[in-house]
């Protein structure tokens, strides 16, 4: 109960603050239309119920508790109280906190304008597989393993006898049929979809026994509380070696998908740096002649 006490309050104090912010940097962000219930009410000034949907919303992206709401209302009637206080002093007039106003100004309307620049952005094109293999070739030393991982298939047999009925057909090249023909639950048609696994990610008694064979080999009988497993080791890896595309593939998309919407922004930039004057001077920062427009 304590630990959701402290957490609402701090969000409560984040939220609060957002609009406190925006308030003090000169922007009303609410209807003044709005005709929702008062929930709280500091001097001439209001907080409502589509107010505080609004303000839950933008932060959470979803619906708040009854709590946070709470919390919230009790934390903006504080913001109020030190907000009017501050100006019945005339701190708005005081000229460091000027500045101050004028540099959150500044920043929000930044901010602002970089996310509706960025969601112009598409950067949702799928990489051809081109790209993806001359990546992955270029950054191979990156995908290294971390630990000991393994690809198996398993045919599942109901009963000790009909395991070892099946395990004492198998030879190198008929597993994947035998497990059609018997086994309980599917296996993959692909051999090759299947992924590697770490011995955390197998059930303890196959990793037991995966990771105590050779890549190749065949297990006998291993019972689980579903049945008997006969378990084919189709390959291994070992700290060190790099891992195959497929199991790289989706952080190689995300990886150029970032690159592509870097460099679609800083065009967009470079575009937006044409349309203004500007100049810089670096010379008194780094001592050397360093001036350009």
């Amino acid at each position: 109960m304590k630990k959701m006490f402290v957490y609402t309050g701090v969000f409560a104090v984040v939220c609060a603050c957002v609009v406190s912010s925006c308030r003090i940097a000169g922007y009303e962000i609410f209807d003044k239309k709005d005709n929702s219930p008062v929930l709280a009410r500091v001097g001439k000034d209001k907080l409502t119920l589509n107010e505080l949907n609004g303000t839950l919303a933008s932060v959470l992206g979803g619906a708040a508790t009854d709590e946070q709401k709470i919390a919230y209302v009790k934390q903006w009637i504080d913001n109020e109280v030190l907000y009017q206080t501050a100006l019945s002093q005339r701190l708005d007039r005081d000229s460091a906190i000027r500045a101050q106003m004028e540099f959150m100004r500044r920043n929000i309307l930044s901010v602002e304008m970089m996310s509706r620049m960025y969601s112009r952005i598409s950067g949702s094109e799928q990489p051809s597989d081109s790209a993806l293999n001359a990546y992955y070739e270029a950054n191979k030393s990156t995908f290294t393993r971390t630990g000991e991982v393994a690809r198996y298939a398993a045919i599942v047999m109901p009963d000790l006898a009909s395991a070892w009925m099946v395990r004492n057909q198998v030879t190198v090249d008929n597993f994947f049929t035998l497990g059609k023909q018997y086994s309980k639950v599917p296996l993959p048609t692909d051999p090759a979809s299947i992924p590697f696994s770490t011995a955390d990610q197998m059930p303890k008694p196959i990793a037991d026994v995966v990771f105590g064979i050779k890549a190749g080999g065949t297990t006998s009988p291993i019972g689980m509380p579903d049945g008997y497993y006969v378990v084919r080791v189709l390959e291994k890896q070992h700290t060190g070696d790099i891992m195959p595309l497929p199991e790289v593939k989706d952080r190689i998309i995300e990886a150029l998908s970032v690159d592509t919407r870097k460099l679609q922004l800083d065009k967009l930039m470079a575009d937006l740096r044409q349309k203004v004057s500007y100049e810089y001077n670096f010379g008194p920062i780094t001592g050397r002649n360093s001036k350009g427009k």
